[in-house]
């Protein structure tokens, strides 16, 4: 006799979550084959239990899980057998402090979320890779894993006791309904972390100020993928931008230190870098002086060297994905566009542009050609320019007449733009945004080591 749809789906999510090994699956569903063959009843969770390979509890907070993730799901059928758990918290053999996650933790992350769902139904799933220790939800918190079905345990069915009812709009009300967190509920967990604060929305993400649940009292920013079903490409690339900044550890580069799925949502959590973008700070101060330019540019080019010297290419340097640090230091964010040298993974077509026109090299905004470090030298050099003067090199009101400025075109030297900037930038910008970049330094170190130099 062969095991119900409901043990195969709880080994299959045992296996995609790395609780039990499938030899250990193997040799206890044939204890149940053999309870079966002599007219028993018995369930793989019985015997993972009575062998000892689970604890009841351990075993609960699993099979809550299991029904945490498929609620909406077509294929909750498959499961609906196994019995619920309200007062389920969330499961872990060892307890990670987030200062000591590391990039592994995310690789474990990607790969599940590339490949988990499938072994699990063909719904999906919603699989974190490390289940926090058991918690029972505050009075008027969501408990963890969002609220079970309506009258299993945990309220509020009605309206917030008290003052008038919480509006909630845009991609933060649509990510809470997702997650099935009533707009009157301020915090929320989302893995291991608990949201604080909605932050700010983007094309692709939305981005919320988030604590660890261990109490620990770092602020951090978790980012979660705002497509509900994303293309494949939208998907990968949310994907790779979390492994590419975990595998990235600078001062001056975002770091990311968790990530996740939830609900179908994918996530991940990164440093939380108060303060302005270098574009705004740009859009309210104008041009900067020459010691505040050359600070913020030697930093940042030195974020980007580090970058390449592991073989990354970031491909949208631009002021918009630099936040200022207490309004003060530079670190570079947003790696959605970034190509890993040593990965196979090509994300974008042939020909096909990448980058921000006003901050990218002729070579791409013209032909469509593969971004290098030499284009990265060009974005660096019309930053730094814009730094020095307030203006971008080139502006133009469409993309026509921005590339048609860019090939014939020329910009008003640094000399007569910003006349008290150190002489010895002048030859340093020129030859950034050469237009051949055979012209241009080598390399990011050498663009660098010549800003180093300027005084």
């Amino acid at each position: 006799m062969s095991l119900s749809r409901q043990d195969v789906v709880l080994a299959r999510a045992l296996i995609a979550w790395g609780l039990v090994d499938q030899r250990t699956l193997e040799d206890c569903a044939e204890d149940v084959r053999r309870v079966s063959s002599k007219g028993g009843v018995t369930t793989l969770g019985q015997v993972l239990v009575a062998r000892g390979f689970l604890s009841v509890p351990h075993y609960q907070t699993i099979v809550a899980q299991l029904h945490q993730t498929y609620v909406d799901s077509s294929q909750m059928h498959a499961i609906e057998q196994i019995p619920y758990v309200t007062d389920s918290g969330r499961y872990t053999q060892t307890y990670q402090n987030p200062n000591m996650l590391d990039s592994s933790t995310v690789e474990r992350a990607v790969s599940n979320w590339q490949q988990v769902a499938g072994d699990v139904t063909a719904a999906g799933s919603a699989i974190d890779f490390d289940f926090g220790p058991p918690a029972q939800a505050p009075p008027g918190q969501v408990p963890p894993g969002g609220y079970p079905p309506q009258g299993q345990g945990y309220p509020p069915q009605g309206p917030p006791p008290g003052g008038p009812p919480v509006k909630r709009e845009g991609a933060d009300r649509a990510i809470r309904r997702k997650l099935k967190v009533p707009d009157h509920v301020e915090r929320f967990p989302v893995g291991d972390w608990t949201v604080e604060e909605y932050l700010d929305a983007g094309n692709w993400g939305i981005v919320y100020r988030v604590s660890h649940q261990s109490g620990h009292p770092t602020p951090y920013a978790l980012k979660v993928l705002k497509h509900f079903n994303p293309s494949e490409e939208i998907r990968q690339r949310f994907m790779q931008e979390a492994r590419t900044m975990a595998k990235l550890s600078h001062p001056a580069i975002v770091h990311v230190h968790d990530a996740g799925v939830v609900n179908g949502l994918l996530w991940f959590v990164m440093d939380f870098m108060p303060g302005k973008n270098l574009k705004d700070y740009l859009d309210d101060k104008g041009a900067l002086g020459s010691d505040e330019a050359l600070r913020i540019m030697r930093q940042l080019s030195g974020a980007v060297s580090y970058a390449h010297e592991q073989s990354i290419l970031h491909r949208d340097l631009k002021p918009d994905n630099v936040i200022l640090r207490d309004n003060k230091d530079p670190v570079l964010t947003d790696f959605g566009l970034a190509k890993d040298s040593e990965s196979e993974m090509n994300l974008t077509r042939e020909g096909q542009r990448i980058g921000t026109p006003l901050y990218m090299a002729p070579e791409l905004l013209l032909g469509g050609a593969a971004a290098t470090k030499q284009s990265e030298v060009y974005s660096l050099g019309a930053m730094l320019y814009q730094c020095l003067t307030g203006k971008v090199p080139f502006f133009a009101k469409s993309m026509f007449d921005l590339a048609d400025l860019n090939e014939k075109g020329s910009f008003v030297p640094l000399k007569k733009a910003a006349p008290k900037a150190p002489k010895s930038l002048n030859a340093l910008i020129k030859s950034a945004l050469d237009k051949d970049p055979d012209k241009r330094p080598d390399s990011v170190r050498e663009f660098a080591q010549q800003l180093a130099d300027a005084r």
